[in-house]
């Protein structure tokens, strides 16, 4: 790993690693290669983790208030959940995955009882589902998640989660500046306070993160069943309605 380059680049982001936290990053990056070669964690070459997975990771930290709850939708291989839980142990991260495989690499690796111990919880389900589960819904802080669905139907996926008052931080492209325009924020209850734009020289990319603050309880019906959510993905027909 380029504990340099991530280093520096961690730096640039508002945040200093210690040589313990970069420890834990190298030990990060050999666990999901290791587990990378009987499950499809990642393409990303090896060498290219260090930027494309975890300094990527790190772009929203300078958006989330200290001691902040926070739920990664659709973490894969604990990206961006167990990136941002190393640079920030003062945030209480939780990590939603629908696949068991990949669940339980996460839980041995990095559940509470893992062999890197920083995320709270592990839990195995849809985000459609668990969305209307008592314990789940309307319990984070914050909710983030790279780019998993569509944008309108990754905020639909979320926005249940969030507490009233709380952030949703979809980490998306420069390919998705129409989309964040086209979302109808109030109609899921949200409001757009700002997009946030994030050089990474290292990548030649820039992140954009829409900072969207939930106004107002989530409705019973949302979200909907994902066949309802992905049939209407990118049509102007609010994702509140039908």
């Amino acid at each position: 790993m380029n504990r340099s380059g991530l280093r520096d680049g961690a730096r640039r982001l508002g945040l200093e690693l210690t040589e313990e936290q970069l420890d834990r990053y190298q030990a990060q990056e050999g666990a999901i290669y290791s587990a990378n070669e009987q499950m499809n964690l990642t393409r990303v070459p090896i060498e290219d983790c260090w930027s494309r997975h975890f300094l990527d990771s790190l772009t929203i930290c300078s958006l989330i208030p200290e001691g902040s709850s926070l739920l990664d939708l659709g973490t894969g291989a604990g990206l961006p959940g167990v990136s941002v839980a190393i640079a920030r142990p003062d945030f209480k991260v939780f990590a939603l995955d629908a696949h068991k495989k990949t669940a339980d690499f996460l839980s041995n690796e990095f559940g509470p009882s893992g062999a890197l111990a920083v995320l709270r919880e592990v839990i195995c389900a849809r985000a459609e589902v668990a969305a209307h589960d008592p314990n789940l819904r309307a319990k984070f802080d914050v909710v983030t998640g790279r780019a998993f669905a569509p944008l309108e139907a990754q905020v639909e996926l979320s926005v249940a989660f969030a507490v009233v008052g709380g952030l949703l931080l979809p980490m998306r492209t420069s390919n998705d500046e129409h989309d964040i325009e086209r979302v109808n924020w109030k109609g899921l209850g949200c409001e757009l306070e700002r997009v946030h734009q994030v050089e990474l020289p290292e990548l030649n990319a820039v992140r954009l993160i829409p900072v969207v603050r939930k106004a107002r309880a989530t409705q019973a019906s949302i979200p909907r069943p994902w066949a309802k959510i992905r049939a209407q993905s990118g049509r102007k027909k609010s994702l509140s309605q039908g």
